[in-house]
Formats: C-alpha cells, structure tokens, sequence
C-alpha cells in the first residue's frame, strides 16, 4: 500500500497538453483520466496563434511528418481553447482533487490563468531565452517549474539570474527535457539531471517525451522529483503529439510504478527493515549442541554445530572455550546465560 508521506515526494504531471484537439470534452475527459491515473496534476497549454506564430513559421520536422503540415500556424489553429473553457477545466480539476496547471506561452495568458486560481507558473522548454517572459513570470511570487529543452547550461544559468533579479526568494524547479516527440533514447542524456542538482542546488526533475517507462523511472532514480509525461485519449488521432504520448493504460501503469519506485529507494541507509527480523530468525543458523554438554564443561568444536533457527546465539559469536553454568541436552539452542 502506498504511503501517502512517500507519495507526496513526487510530484507526477500527466501532459494533456494540446492533446484535446481543441475539444472542451476532451480535454475535461484528459482530467477525468489524468486523476484516474493517479496523477497530482495535469498540464495543458494555453496560447493565441497571433501572439505565438506568424503564419510563415515551419513547423519543427516531428510536428510535419506528424500532421502532414510545415506550417505551425496550420496545425496549431487547431488546437486552441477559449478562456471560458479553460475555465471549466479548471473548475473540473477542483472539483476531482487534481492540480490544475497550464503553460501560458504570453504575458496575457499568464494573467489570466493566475487570476482563475493557477498556483504554479509552468515555463516551456522554447521560453527559457525569453528574458522579457522571464522576468514577467517572476513577479508572480509563485511556485516556477522552468522546462529546459533545447538549453545548455549557460542558457539555464541566464534564465535562473533573471528570475532571481526579480524576485531573490523565487522558488524554482528544473525539468530536464529532450526536445523531440519521441525522443530516441540516445537523445536523452539522463546524467544531465545529476549534473544540475549539483550545479543549481534546487529540484530537478523530468519532461519524458521518450516511448515507454525506462526514462521515467531512471530519472527518478537520479533524483528527479517531478515526472511529467505526455498522454492522450487515442494514439491514432490527428495532431503532432499523440503518436509520441502514453495512452491511458501506459500513463497509469507509468505512475504506479514511478510512485512504488520512490518508495523502493528508500534513505539509503543499510539496515534492516523490521519485517526482516523474523525472516532472520528462520534463514540464519545459532549455535545448538551436538550431543549431551555436562554443567562446567569448557566448549570443544566437537561440542556444537550452526543449524537453523538463528534467534539464538549468532555464528558470527565463537563460543569454543566458554564454560557452561548448567547441562544442555543434545540437539538444544544454547543460550548466553549458560556461558561464562
């Protein structure tokens, strides 16, 4: 059974991102299942086509040879929601107890998902050389997961300095990301979430846009806290990022074993679980007597032998020589206080 202490110390966002088509049911039905799934929040993307894309701008090659498309604008007019749907979605998310989140790619809709109760600012992977967009998200005072994408380290650094200028107490969290849908696992540099623990001192976590749980779970395992994973209603539907997106059954069983790993880790402390004493007690041998010790006998080799069950006195003590306060009988554990 999972603890919900241990569950709390990983933060799963279940990416719906613009997976919904443009579809208000679908995307509430992406929360219904997001929650379902097991989730602590999930994310879509909020944007408006004349503030984001000129409508000469190539698409990247994953979203052509998903769509058909080169050019953005094309494949993302269709992929847009309202702001009164987007407000439905929110007040779904309340209602089934799931973190709301949205990555506002401009200054107006950051403002507008603050003002409905958004309480973390969500910076995507192609914003991070944004200064303008930086320094507006920091004004917030909230919660900031910063996307890293398509960056080096010099780039995180910039955009880590800008937010700290505007606010010095910013909390901030770092994802690594491979900027490809799917990203190949020789893309994934895994390492480079170590590397910015120690480089940054602060979070970091994981954007896994690779097919399948191996990224996910190696990441976690190098200390990723926050796990964020693209999912979808149908693999087969049109759009440029559902062939790359867990289905429902891969999300859940992602999130399952993601939360179980976290568990399984532990405080790396080598020391025995409680529960493993008994199993001591029936695996490890003690010391019994071969045959009839008189009282006031001196222990020989000959006198004992190591046979299970182990709650008497261990192997690892040598008792050869040791007197006896009292008779043992043969095949009987011998216990401490019939030593000297």
């Amino acid at each position: 059974m999972i603890n919900e202490n241990e569950k709390s110390k990983l933060f799963l966002i279940a990416e719906a991102g613009v997976n919904h088509n443009g579809n208000l049911n679908k995307a509430l039905k992406m929360v219904r299942l997001a929650k379902k799934a097991g989730a602590d929040c999930v994310k879509f993307q909020a944007f408006s086509l004349n503030r984001l894309v000129t409508k000469k701008a190539k698409s990247a090659h994953y979203q052509k040879k998903s769509t058909g498309n080169d050019l953005q604008f094309d494949i993302l007019k269709k992929l847009q929601l309202k702001k009164p749907e987007f407000k439905k979605i929110f007040k779904e998310c309340r209602r089934l107890g799931i973190e709301f989140l949205c990555t506002a790619f401009d200054e107006k809709w950051l403002d507008f998902l603050v003002d409905i109760g958004m309480n973390k600012i969500k910076i995507p992977s192609g914003e991070i050389t944004n200064i303008p967009y930086l320094r507006y998200a920091s004004t917030f005072n909230l919660k900031i997961i910063l996307s890293t994408g398509m960056s080096n380290m010099q780039e995180i650094t910039k955009a880590i300095k800008t937010i700290k200028h505007v606010n010095e107490k910013a909390e901030i969290s770092l994802l690594h990301c491979t900027s490809l849908y799917p990203a190949p696992y020789n893309t994934l540099n895994l390492r480079a979430i170590s590397s910015m623990k120690d480089k940054f001192r602060m979070d970091v976590g994981y954007s896994d846009h690779s097919l399948g749980n191996i990224a996910s779970i190696s990441a976690v395992t190098l200390g990723a806290k926050i796990i964020e994973k693209h999912f979808t209603l149908n693999k087969n539907l049109k759009g440029p990022d559902h062939q790359a997106s867990a289905n429902y059954k891969e999300l859940k069983n992602l999130f399952t074993d993601l939360r179980n790993l976290k568990i399984s880790l532990g405080d790396g402390k080598k020391t025995p679980h409680f529960k493993e004493f008994d199993t001591a007690n029936a695996a490890r041998k003690s010391w019994h007597a071969k045959k009839k010790i008189l009282k006031d006998n001196q222990l020989k080799k000959d006198d004992v032998y190591l046979i299970r069950p182990g709650f008497g006195i261990a192997g690892s003590v040598d008792i050869i020589g040791k007197k006896t306060k009292v008779e043992i009988k043969k095949n009987e554990m011998i216990k401490e206080e019939w030593l000297i």
